[in-house]
């Protein structure tokens, strides 16, 4: 609109006595003031006797006569640019939040049992790693509630063994573990403390499954083999449900938000009788950290 005649953008100094105007249409939606009480006013007018006491034109023996002030003109633009992005982006968009989210579980990812009830031919161990990581972006929507998106990485490996006359097997597995959970959460109204609860759907993802199997055979050869579906793996995806409860602790431009969670999921990537089996309650404590 500033380069279209018949456009204006015009500077004066404000005092008591400033006036603005002239007969005809105008419009002037921006204006500006700096500390020194100049004024800075753009719009459009079809006014022939629009007159500030001051302008970036001057009115001359009954004409209105434009003379450009490059850098006043840019300088305005700036400002209204500046003014305008401003008003969108605080209208028309949501903030998000990223950042990262670590702790520890409170269940092991396997349930094993060192041997198989009534019989001392088969056992197994386990090992969850004692952490949980990941990157977190949170979507912030209106009356205190948001989406929460998030990429939890484990690692977790088992041994499975039997044992019997003539014959010895053993079965040693890794593999990661990538949970995936979206929720809605519910803050409580507050500045710089504020308590949630979430609540939502997770996918738990296994990612680079390696078995090592150790066979025996008694007179007999041994054989090693690798594979990434031993027999006791049932499924590599399972989905659950997830609820958990936390405190926003908000200084300056930093969150900080711990968190208990629980999920059940509704199926086992790992099953094998009584011996070894994935764990289908979960919980852990995280400490979010976001900007």
């Amino acid at each position: 609109m500033f380069f279209a005649l018949p456009s204006f953008i015009s500077s004066f100094h404000i005092d008591d006595t400033t006036y603005l105007g002239g007969s005809g249409e105008k419009s002037m939606p921006a204006m500006a003031v700096n500390a020194a009480g100049d004024g800075y006013v753009g719009g459009i007018i079809s006014s022939p006797n629009f007159l500030p006491t001051s302008i970036l034109g001057r009115r001359q023996h009954g004409k209105f006569t434009r003379t450009v002030d490059l850098p006043v003109l840019c300088l305005t633009i700036v400002r209204l640019i500046g003014l305008f992005a401003l008003g969108a982006f605080s209208t028309f968009s949501q903030p998000l939040t990223l950042g990262i989210k670590a702790g520890a579980p409170f269940t092991d990812f396997l349930n094993a049992n060192q041997f198989l009830p009534g019989t001392s031919s088969e056992s197994a161990t386990s090992t969850t790693n004692p952490y949980v990581v990941g990157p977190t972006v949170e979507l912030h929507l209106p009356a205190n509630f948001s989406f929460e998106f998030d990429a939890l990485f484990r690692h977790f490996r088992y041994q499975y063994t039997i044992d019997l006359i003539g014959a010895y097997s053993q079965t040693n597995t890794t593999s990661n573990a990538w949970e995936f959970p979206l929720l809605l959460k519910y803050k409580l109204p507050g500045r710089f403390l504020r308590p949630y609860v979430d609540g939502g759907v997770a996918w738990d993802r296994l990612q680079g499954v390696s078995a090592t199997i150790f066979g025996a055979f008694f007179p007999g050869p041994t054989m090693t083999t690798r594979t990434s579906s031993p027999e006791e793996l049932k499924h590599e995806t399972s989905t659950g449900v997830v609820i958990g409860a936390g405190i926003d602790f908000h200084a300056v431009f930093l969150h900080i938000s711990p968190e208990v969670r629980y999920a059940r999921w509704t199926s086992q990537h790992v099953a094998s009788v009584d011996l070894l089996n994935s764990n289908q309650n979960q919980a852990e404590f995280l400490l979010g950290i976001t900007f």
